[in-house]
């Protein structure tokens, strides 16, 4: 009788040390290699595209594209910052556009969220589809090239570039659900009860509790509009006399047309070193307060 009870004592004691979370090894070893894959293949095309800034042109039509520059030069550079106002402008125009397009979008998506979240918005299934629908179905580079031209009839104009990214159907979607899920009801009739309309309930009450919703926004738009490259390829071409050109063009008009590729490398070191500074920096000094906050509540 002891000998039974004392197995089944060992069987109870054997469930309660199971480890929901503990992995097969060789599930380990095949999630590890799978992510140094994912890892190479992010970081390999990287490292390429510096060391082809660093290798003269004779040398890339010679040996070709290496992960490790043949006849280490600075030629690029030199040739680069000989006259740096093409360059210049190029920035100026990425970061204007990126500037107002982030702020537009935001503007935009903040106001459209806010009624399809609302349970008292008449039409909130209808608009909701009709938004979700352009998301999953765009019409394209064609439809949006006739709109522009033959609707508004902005050709060569830097406001064809940024209209694109005044709206984004997809952080509608992300900003609606937090509408719903992280604002309390409880909030916003308390103040339409002490007499707040429908926009200063909005304005004093809801907005205010976006911030955290709002700076990751900011922060994966910028990084989006850092990339603008079909739109104004589609409209522009980077003119007239490269008045719209943005470093992504300037990277694709170098590097594939002039088949300067070493130029059209150190453009893209260039601009990569710009993102990459501006991330670390507003990870750094805006994001930070939400990352302390979760860790804050995480630990209770």
């Amino acid at each position: 009788m002891s000998t039974v009870s004392n197995t089944g004592i060992m069987k109870l004691s054997r469930k309660k040390s199971y480890d929901p979370n503990r992995m097969n090894p060789s599930a380990v070893v095949i999630l590890n290699v799978v992510f140094l894959l994912g890892v190479i293949v992010c970081v390999a095309p990287v490292l390429l595209i510096v060391a082809v800034s660093f290798t003269s042109e004779a040398n890339i039509l010679k040996y070709g594209y290496n992960l490790f520059p043949v006849g280490y030069s600075l030629d690029t550079y030199r040739f680069l910052f000989k006259d740096p106002s093409v360059v210049y402008n190029a920035y100026g125009v990425t970061i204007f556009t990126t500037v107002v397009a982030t702020v537009f979008c935001l503007i935009n998506v903040a106001l459209f969220a806010y009624p399809i979240s609302r349970k008292d918005f008449k039409f909130q299934n209808e608009v909701t589809f009709f938004m979700f629908f352009t998301m999953l179905f765009g019409g394209g580079l064609v439809s949006y090239y006739i709109v522009m031209t033959g609707v508004f009839g902005l050709r060569n104009s830097i406001f064809a570039i940024i209209l694109p990214y005044c709206f984004n159907a997809f952080w509608v979607i992300v900003m609606r659900t937090f509408y719903k899920n992280q604002i309390p009801e409880s909030l916003i009739e308390s103040a339409r009860i002490d007499g707040a309309g429908r926009w200063q309930a909005f304005r004093h009450v809801t907005f205010p509790l976006l911030g955290p919703t709002l700076r990751v926004s900011v922060f994966l738009s910028m990084v989006g509009a850092l990339q603008l490259f079909d739109m104004i390829w589609v409209m522009t071409k980077g003119g007239p006399i490269g008045a719209s050109n943005t470093m992504a063009t300037l990277m694709f008009k170098n590097g594939f047309q002039s088949q300067l590729m070493g130029y059209g490398s150190a453009l893209a070191v260039i601009l990569f070193g710009f993102a990459l500074v501006l991330a670390l920096a507003y990870q750094r000094y805006v994001l930070r307060r939400d990352v302390e906050g979760a860790l804050t509540a995480f630990n209770g």
